[in-house]
């Protein structure tokens, strides 16, 4: 399965535009957002993608009922962190980095996402691959940043867009 994972879009219609296009392009079958999309209106333009979204939120969303209804019909979006499980991976996506370092050397996960910092990065801690898609809205250099991971080879790819 091929994942397109982002963060921190921030309601940057154009920046969620060109990622998508960029998803779409990659084969991309299901979308990790890892929070702070702001409005409910920036997750309507996620549903343009035609598969799954789901979802964490993050620090700046306040509209939380707005943002749980925007997803009827995309996706799901979950308090905080959730833990998925998808073939034969074993995920964890949170906002914010608190517990990061821990949840990952715990080795519960292969994979853990988190957003936030707006500071994209693949690493490895122990086993687990640790991911910050950076700012998908391109705040604050213009550039929207996302990854691209294949749960198969467990390849992730950070891409400007």
């Amino acid at each position: 399965m091929i994942l397109g994972i982002l963060s921190d879009t921030h309601d940057q219609l154009e920046s969620i535009d060109r990622i998508l296009a960029h998803f779409e392009e990659r084969s991309v079958e299901h979308i990790l957002h890892a929070g702070d999309f702001i409005a409910p209106f920036s997750v309507k333009r996620l549903g343009r993608a035609g598969c799954p979204v789901t979802a964490v939120y993050g620090n700046n969303d306040g509209e939380v009922f707005g943002i749980k209804k925007a997803f009827e019909g995309i996706g799901e979006v979950h308090e905080r962190m959730v833990r998925l499980k998808m073939g034969d991976r074993r995920i964890a996506m949170m906002h914010e980095p608190d517990f990061v370092e821990e949840i990952a050397a715990s080795g519960a996960f292969d994979v853990v996402i988190y957003g936030h910092s707006h500071d994209a990065e693949v690493r490895c801690v122990g086993e687990t691959l640790v991911i910050n898609p950076g700012s998908g809205g391109g705040v604050p250099d213009g550039e929207p940043c996302c990854c691209v991971l294949d749960l198969r080879s467990m390849e992730a790819t950070l891409e400007t867009v």
